[in-house]
């Protein structure tokens, strides 16, 4: 009796760990659950017909204990295949996500790199702002509504600067521009830069403090 519940424990345990495989190998929530569902039910026929085999041959069943028995087999190989594949395609999954992780954080790398501007903030393009409706304002006392008759001595002198103040404003925006890029650029930069880095194994005596930068102690003398 003993024997026979941790023998139901055991296969339990390997139906249940087989569909979890099978769910966790898919990429959809849907094809998790079928994978679960065919893994779970080879490895219960697994289970099942060795009992069964087991069963018919103390009966004296023999043809039908070795039947029952080579299925078994093979479907306790297709559970061993099944659960090996899924953890090497998981592991063959998580690789390619770590090369497409440091493509792209070299790329981020080098865009930044490449980036040279003077950062503004939105105080800066406001001022520009500011100053290009001034020297509207200015230029339109100064120079009128574009009759030549109204033209000051100095109108010349202020369309130069109201130009100049609109040069500015578009210099501003587009630093405006280049500097939020660059904040979207470091921010994953910053979190790439912020991960634990793993400590050297190196042993080290209970006093000696641990190495700097390093994410977990080190092994103790």
């Amino acid at each position: 009796m003993l024997f026979g519940g941790l023998a139901v424990l055991l296969g339990a345990v390997s139906i249940s760990l087989v569909a979890r495989y099978g769910y966790k190998g898919a990429d959809t929530v849907v094809d998790g659950a079928i994978s679960a569902v065919v893994f779970g039910a080879i490895a219960l026929c697994a289970f099942i017909f060795d009992a069964a085999a087991v069963r018919l041959w103390f009966m004296h069943h023999h043809l039908g204990s070795l039947v029952i028995g080579a299925i078994s087999a093979a479907a306790l190989f297709v559970t061993f295949t099944n659960s090996l594949g899924a953890i090497a395609g998981r592991a063959t999954r998580a690789k390619d996500d770590v090369a497409a992780d440091r493509a792209e954080l070299s790329r981020i790398t080098q865009e930044r790199a490449a980036m040279r501007f003077v950062p503004a903030t939105e105080e800066t393009v406001a001022a520009a702002r500011e100053a290009v409706v001034a020297a509207e304002r200015i230029h339109i006392a100064e120079c009128g509504n574009g009759d030549p008759k109204q033209r000051g001595p100095n109108c010349r002198q202020r369309e130069t600067e109201e130009q100049a103040r609109r040069e500015a404003l578009t210099s501003a925006l587009a630093s405006r521009a280049v500097t939020d890029r660059a904040a979207s650029l470091d921010r994953p930069l910053r979190s790439a830069i912020a991960l634990p880095r793993p400590c050297p194994c190196r042993t080290r005596t209970l006093w000696e403090p641990p190495s700097p930068g390093c994410s977990g102690p080190a092994p103790l003398l």
